[in-house]
């Protein structure tokens, strides 16, 4: 028996099956234009950072295509973490835990480089791992 002012239980369950999978989509399509956002340097040369050995232009444009993002939609903005004014007594753990990340990124980028680190390459390493 369905009153006034309730929702039968296979209404609510359908409701959050097509909202999940309007979140799923969403994903997929984030992942598919940052996709393209990072590999259009290799594809559209006016794009690349002339000199440079790594994909800085695919990387930024990836970068700014999420701020514009979090910008845009107030959702996200509440919901994905970032935070201004940090919990009291987290800021330590949030300063370990970026260097970590940055630390993660060129340890597991020594083996596979044959050549010397330079400025680019440690810039490079420690912004693919902080940012992405």
């Amino acid at each position: 028996m369905n009153t006034i002012g309730t929702v039968p239980p296979e209404t609510t369950s359908g409701v959050r099956r097509r909202i999940l999978w309007g979140l799923v989509a969403l994903v997929v399509l984030y992942a598919v234009v940052d996709t393209a956002l990072l590999l259009s340097p290799m594809f559209i040369p006016v794009l690349r950072f002339h000199g440079a050995h790594y994909n800085w232009g695919g990387k930024i444009m990836s970068i700014t295509f999420a701020c514009i993002l979090l910008a845009w939609s107030l959702w996200l903005r509440q919901n994905v973490g970032l935070r201004l004014q940090q919990s009291p007594g987290s800021f330590r753990l949030s300063f370990i835990c970026f260097f970590a990340c940055i630390a993660a990124g060129v340890v597991t980028e020594l083996p596979i480089r044959a050549e010397a680190f330079s400025l680019e390459v440690l810039l490079f390493q420690a912004f693919v791992p902080a940012c992405s």
